[in-house]
Formats: structure tokens, C-alpha cells, sequence
């Protein structure tokens, strides 16, 4: 899934628009079509950190190849910026800069090079506010029997990937999607696997031409980071302080004090019979703290997750869920549960 963007947290309130499936381009003959949005919203109140801190976003997809074509290109970025808000760090009174001038700073991502003005120096020298995001790339292929989707996604902070700094970091993915019916008593309809690797972080080459590391999610101004409601926005893999605390100490303030990892993680799901449908995740990462506070060592840990459900009569129809997951390794206490679930649909 996405790097910047996931379930793990509850939904930002946000006025959103745009274009929510790949709408052909006119004049293209159905060869190119894209897809985006352009919205704006706002976080939490009483952030640990933080006050009256806006969200703005946007991203911009591409796609090459006709609607019923076996091959597509795919390409695009995705930008969110956190802004406008109140901070103890590297702020004028307390408060980031804010206004429509500094919206526009925000939204394009030029840097205002001494046009904020007012003493705020930290955002003259850099951008106005924390942005994130990635530059994604794709291609799917179509077969009889599968899809194939091909996957990247680069990351960019602080300008490291303008000067391939941090190339070496970002998420790899292919994805396989079974297609039409088949006989068999025992099927797998989907299969993910992935790589995620955010141990480079610009190899803290600090110099003329590199502004510094990356220190994914966390910002030295908007130090509760990449969060709402103390949950991490983005990929599970990176996560919040309060969930690593029970063994390691805490960065400072900041929002995770484990940013430098590599994931192995793979998803499957399919059929089991004529009823009933089965899925698994398993990850496996390597873990080593943040630059500035590295874990003593690597750490290990692996995560993973099997499901079970059925159709169902009772209640004039339902679904029946069991599942069965477990964390062991040593950057969580070690856990195993159970969960049985009962899910009606009224709509």
C-alpha cells in the first residue's frame, strides 16, 4: 500500500474535489487518462506538540494505454503539506507562518527565500510548512489467467531525491490478481509482495548540495510529525513512539523514534471451498531507531495475520470472521490474539 498514506489512523475532517476513478484526457483516443484530487483540511485539536495545525494535499495520476489494453504505464505524485499552525519550535511567537501568501508557498512548494518575512527563518530557508510524499511510478500486464502490476514509490522530504541522495529508499511492489472463475477447492485470488527501505535517509551526507538527512515522518517543526490522534498517517512500518517506548527511549518529542527499517511483507487472500474466503499478511522488518538515536542494535520483528470468513444465515444474512495474529521479535511486546467477528450489511 501506500508509504505516505493509510488505515492506521481515524480520517482527517478535509473539503476535498477532484477526479476519483482514470477519466480519459479529450483528444487522446482513450490513450491517456488521469486521476486526482486537491483538498484541504485540519488536524486534532491538543496535538502533544502542536495546535490549530492545517492539512493541505493533493495528488495527480496518470495513465497510458486504452481502457481495454493488456499493457498500462503508470505515473504520478502525491503532496501533503502540514501548515499554519502553532509551534514552540523554530516559530515567530509561537505561530508557523500562515495566510493566503504563505497557503500559495505551501501548496506549490517554492521555497520563499527571505519573502516570509518577519523573523521566520526556518521556513525562509526551507519550504512553508512539513511536506512529504512520493513520486510513484506502475505498470500492469495483462495474461489469460493473471494482472500483474509492477510498483514504486519514491520518497521526498527535504529535496534528497531532486539529487538521488536517497534513491535507495522508497517501496517495491508487485501485485498478481487472479482472473475469471476456476474449479479448484482451494484458490488464491490476490498476492502482494513488497519492499520497503528508508535506511538511506540521503546517507547523511550533509553539504553544499544535499540540505541534510531525511528523518522520515518526524519534522523539526511540526515535531508530533506525520500523525493524528498520536496514530501514524502513514505506512504501519514506521511507527508511532508510544508503541517502541516500552524498550527504547523516546526521540526527544518527536513523532517516531524508528524511521530507518527494511520490510519484507506479503498478502494473500483467496478461497477455500464453495463458502469460504481466507487471507494473510506476514511481515518481516529490520529496525534501527533514527540516525540521530540509533537502536544498540538491529532489531527484528515479525508480524503476520490469518483470516477466515464465511457466509452466513443468521440475521437474514451475515458474514462469520475469525482471525488469528501475532507479534514476535523485539520491537513490540511479543502478543498473539484471537478476534471472532459477526458483520451485517443493512445497505
Amino acid at each position: 500500500g501506500s508509504y505516505v498514506w493509510s488505515g492506521n489512523a481515524l480520517p482527517l475532517p478535509m473539503v476535498r474535489f477532484g477526479l476519483p476513478e482514470f477519466t480519459p484526457v479529450p483528444f487522446t483516443r482513450q490513450w491517456l487518462a488521469i486521476t486526482g484530487f486537491y483538498a484541504d483540511g485540519w488536524f486534532e485539536p491538543g496535538r502533544p506538540v502542536t495546535s490549530e495545525l492545517k492539512l493541505h494535499q493533493k495528488q495527480l495520476y496518470g495513465r497510458l494505454g486504452r481502457p481495454g489494453g493488456r499493457l498500462h504505464l503508470y505515473g504520478g505524485f502525491n503532496h501533503q503539506v502540514q501548515w499554519g499552525g502553532r509551534s514552540p519550535y523554530f516559530t515567530v511567537d509561537g505561530q508557523m507562518p500562515r495566510g493566503f501568501t504563505n497557503y500559495l508557498y505551501a501548496v506549490t512548494g517554492i521555497k520563499p527565500k527571505g519573502r516570509v518575512g518577519g523573523g521566520f527563518g526556518f521556513d525562509d530557508g526551507n519550504r512553508v510548512g512539513n511536506a512529504l510524499g512520493t513520486i510513484d511510478f506502475g505498470v500492469t500486464y495483462d495474461t489469460p489467467g493473471w494482472n500483474w502490476f509492477v510498483y514504486r514509490q519514491n520518497i521526498y522530504e527535504d529535496g534528497s531525491l531532486i539529487r538521488l541522495t536517497n534513491i535507495k529508499d522508497g517501496l517495491n511492489g508487485l501485485r498478481l490478481r487472479r482472473k475469471g472463475a476456476t474449479d479448484a477447492s482451494f484458490t488464491i485470488r490476490e498476492a502482494v509482495f513488497e519492499l520497503l527501505y528508508t535506511k538511506s535517509q540521503g546517507e547523511a551526507d550533509v553539504g553544499v548540495l544535499n540540505p541534510g538527512r531525511d528523518n522520515y515522518l518526524n519534522n523539526a517543526q511540526v515535531r508530533d510529525g506525520w500523525s493524528y490522534y498520536g496514530r501514524g498517517i502513514g505506512t504501519p512500518f514506521i511507527p508511532p513512539t508510544s508503541q517502541t517506548v516500552w524498550k527504547f527511549p523516546p526521540y526527544g518529542d518527536s513523532f517516531t523514534s524508528n524511521n530507518a527499517v527494511w520490510v519484507l511483507h506479503s498478502g494473500l487472500r483467496g478461497t477455500l471451498g464453495e463458502r469460504l474466503r481466507w487471507q494473510s499478511k506476514l511481515s518481516l522488518s529490520s529496525n534501527q531507531g533514527t540516525y540521530d538515536l540509533p537502536f544498540p542494535d538491529k532489531i527484528y520483528q515479525f508480524s503476520g495475520l490469518l483470516a477466515l470468513e464465511a457466509p452466513v444465515a443468521w440475521l437474514g444474512g451475515s458474514t462469520l470472521r475469525a482471525s488469528f495474529a501475532t507479534d514476535q521479535g523485539g520491537l513490540y511486546p511479543s502478543n498473539t490474539g484471537l478476534m471472532l467477528s459477526l458483520r451485517k450489511e443493512w445497505l
